[in-house]
């Protein structure tokens, strides 16, 4: 089945992917979108967000893109850091902003991208639910947490292949 769902996500494969993705954090937790078939184990929890297309400024695909994943709208606020994935047959630099929500109604959304279905929950995790998880299902980015601030203290590049 993991198979299944790499073949499926094959466009992304031998491409540098930009990717915007939002930092919503309310009442001590984090919005995470749970991807099946992403990453070393079989599914992943990531910000919301996903890739820029052609033209597209970097802040409108960051709203288009939480629109689709989370059916909030959101106001997007200062960059915060960068990240660079490469590890073939992917490569994605993302950019991560501050978000704040400002309408809409928390669902779980879609991924036009994907033929079938890969977002399988949507929803607000607390530190204790990180630290819950096994690191490899969770995006390099929230992996070895104090708090929650530290994701909207991070400035700055992070290579996210040295944090496997």
């Amino acid at each position: 089945m993991f198979n299944e769902f790499r073949e499926k996500l094959a466009h992304y494969h031998h491409h540098l992917r930009v990717r915007a993705s939002g930092l919503l954090v309310q009442a001590g937790q984090v919005l995470l979108v749970k991807l099946r078939g992403i990453g070393q184990g079989q599914y992943l929890w990531l910000p919301p967000g996903g890739g820029v297309q052609f033209g597209e400024p970097l802040t409108a695909a960051l709203r288009r893109e939480f629109a689709e994943e989370t059916g909030l709208a959101v106001a997007v606020g200062p960059l915060l850091f960068t990240g660079e994935f490469v590890r073939p047959p992917y490569h994605a630099v993302e950019f991560f902003f501050a978000v704040e929500a400002t309408g809409g109604q928390l669902s779980l959304g879609h991924d036009p991208e994907a033929a079938e279905q890969l977002i399988e929950e949507v929803r607000f995790l607390s530190l204790a639910d990180l630290h819950a998880e096994d690191p490899r299902h969770l995006h390099a980015a929230l992996r070895h947490l104090d708090h929650l601030d530290q994701l909207l203290a991070r400035r700055g590049f992070f290579d996210f292949n040295a944090d496997t």
